[in-house]
């Protein structure tokens, strides 16, 4: 077992090494022509803020790396990144006959995602520069329904606390709760 943690770290430090190369070997290149940045995800790339009035589901928040990369341009951002959004969301926003599983809607509705999508293709289309960082809600969405399900087969009470929690799309707040 130590062997094999070992490994794991000595390959993780061998991938941020090579990270670090990668992102240092074309430092004299020209990023003057990117002007247009779009930046899709989740609540990483959105960072924690108020929610923007004209659109409640992206919102900008200074200081999150999508701001420093477009202040580091001097690009034009278009936040398309939305806290809770996993990647069949995103999916169901760039694809227009993508139908969401019934078992994902409780983050997004599929009116949600109607609303939103026509924000993306043409964002994406007119973009020099996009980002993408998904995949934390989809991991925290597949434990948390799979622990559900374990204390439903095994008739183990859920914290009313928990249920509120899912309800309301905080699957890390009710993952975690359900863990205590």
């Amino acid at each position: 077992m130590k062997k094999t943690v070992k490994l794991v770290c000595f390959a993780l430090v061998l991938c941020l090494l090579s990270s670090v190369c990668v992102c240092l070997a074309d430092g004299g290149k020209d990023y003057s022509g990117y002007k247009k940045y779009v930046s899709l995800g989740d609540s990483i790339p959105a960072g924690i803020g108020e929610n923007n009035e004209n659109n409640p589901f992206h919102y900008r928040t200074p200081g999150a790396y999508p701001d420093i990369i477009a202040n580091t341009l001097d690009a034009e951002l278009t936040q398309l990144a939305c806290g809770g959004m996993r990647t069949v969301e995103l999916r169901a926003c760039l694809e227009d006959d993508y139908v969401m599983p019934d078992e994902y809607t409780f983050n997004f509705t599929r009116e949600i995602v109607e609303e939103i999508r026509p924000l993306y293709v043409p964002a994406i289309k007119d973009a020099d520069i996009i980002t993408i960082t998904i995949g934390t809600n989809d991991f925290v969405s597949h434990a948390l329904l799979q622990a559900l399900a374990v204390a439903e087969a095994e008739d183990i009470r859920i914290d009313a606390k928990v249920t509120e929690l899912e309800e309301n799309g905080f699957l890390c707040g009710a993952l975690i709760a359900l863990l205590k």
